[in-house]
């Protein structure tokens, strides 16, 4: 085989090894409880320690993968025995009350999470998402649902899928055990989609997240602890991320205003680029207005959630008032504020933009118009060049004519 030969087939598998990993699909699994928390100072990604050879320590399979302390599952099969199978009860290994079980499946092709059906057939039967959550992943609905049924509370969120910021997607169930109805489970299943290099949301990133939050220590004895600091990261997240986008999408518009004003603007070639900017401009515009709605729902479902929760408890223990965490009450209001601000300019920014395209189209049909007046300027310099000129002139100049 020549060495071409070689190099063609190196390439071709160095071509299928990459698109097999950005098809590749991976899952996760994490859990502790509030107890376990609590001993690690609020570290939210504190594994559940055992009582192994009169120790307690972290169980090894629990640091496996390439995302501790994150248990990489490996494939859907062992994703669904990890959902269907409910872990024993027992103070000596998992502190038996308000335990958290984290699910992750990341994915780079949207195709891939409609791939899902067995996964999500297993969350539905263990009660890990409800019949919304599974419509929303069926007509990737975007949006977010608090829904209370069987003294069972489901929060769900889904963003929109585009080419600016990350998708995903979230299910979070509270489980009353037979035993345990006042000292609840949770279980968030999460799907990670594709993001770009700029905007990026994968097991590292959120993770990180994770780490730079502290479990609230500010939740009332009559109220149970709960998994909502979850939700409320990614809202958080989220709101970073369109703030980074409009002041970007800032900075663009007004790089088009100074490029309106240069002269070369009548050249054809300036005008197309400017156009290309525009239309790219318009798209982020849409995306981001989109994210805004998303994000300032999913934060009035989340004040809404806590209400729920609040009332609740309230109800159930007979004590006159009860308040939620106020850490993370005012967390939410927090960027509910910040999204206010952002506001004016994610909606301003269409009519500025139409303003520019406007301005465009004006300054094409001029150029065109002064291009096609050049045009017919050289066409008579032509013909009178060849009707007045002596013939032997023309011929010297012009051979072709011979």
């Amino acid at each position: 085989m020549s060495n071409a030969s070689k190099s063609s087939v190196v390439t071709l598998t160095e071509k299928s090894k990459e698109k097999r990993e950005a098809r590749s699909i991976t899952y996760h699994s994490f859990e502790t409880s509030v107890k376990q928390i609590h001993e690690a100072r609020g570290k939210i990604l504190s594994p559940l320690k055992s009582f192994i050879d009169g120790q307690w320590r972290i169980d090894d399979e629990s640091k496996c993968g390439s995302n501790p302390p994150w248990k990489d599952l490996g494939c859907e099969s062992k994703a669904e025995r990890y959902i269907r199978t409910t872990p024993v009860r027992n103070d000596m290994r998992n502190y038996a009350q308000n335990r958290f079980r984290i699910l992750v499946v990341q994915f780079s092709d949207m195709k891939q999470l409609d791939e899902q059906k067995v996964l999500l057939k297993a969350a539905k039967a263990a009660h890990w998402i409800s019949n919304v959550f599974e419509t929303f992943i069926a007509n990737h609905t975007v949006g977010s649902a608090v829904r209370e049924s069987n003294n069972s509370l489901s929060f769900m969120a889904q963003t929109p899928h585009d080419d600016l910021l990350p998708f995903f997607s979230l299910s979070l169930t509270s489980h009353h055990g037979y035993g345990y109805e006042s000292a609840p489970d949770w279980t968030a299943l999460i799907f990670l989609g594709p993001s770009s290099p700029e905007h990026k949301l994968d097991m590292k990133v959120l993770s990180d997240l994770l780490d730079h939050e502290v479990y609230p220590s500010d939740y009332s004895p009559y109220l149970s602890p709960d998994l909502m600091i979850l939700p409320v990261t990614l809202m958080r997240f989220q709101v970073n991320e369109i703030a980074t986008g409009v002041a970007k999408m800032r900075k663009e518009i007004l790089e088009v205003d100074k490029d309106l004003l240069n002269p070369k603007i009548y050249k054809m070639k300036e005008l197309r680029k400017v156009k290309a900017h525009l239309f790219n401009l318009r798209r982020t515009q849409g995306s981001l207005h989109q994210r805004y709605l998303f994000a300032k729902e999913l934060a009035a479902n989340l004040e809404q959630t806590f209400e729920t929760l609040r009332t609740k408890a309230t109800n159930e223990s007979g004590e006159r008032s009860i308040e939620y965490s106020e850490s993370l009450v005012e967390a939410v209001q927090a960027h509910s504020f910040i999204l206010g601000t952002l506001k004016h300019e994610v909606t301003t920014a269409a009519p500025r933009i139409e303003a520019q395209q406007t301005m465009i189209a004006n300054n094409s049909y001029l150029a065109a118009e002064e291009a096609r007046r050049d045009s017919a300027s050289m066409k008579t310099v032509a013909v009178v060049t060849l009707v007045f000129l002596p013939g032997t002139f023309v011929a010297v100049r012009f051979p072709s004519f011979e």
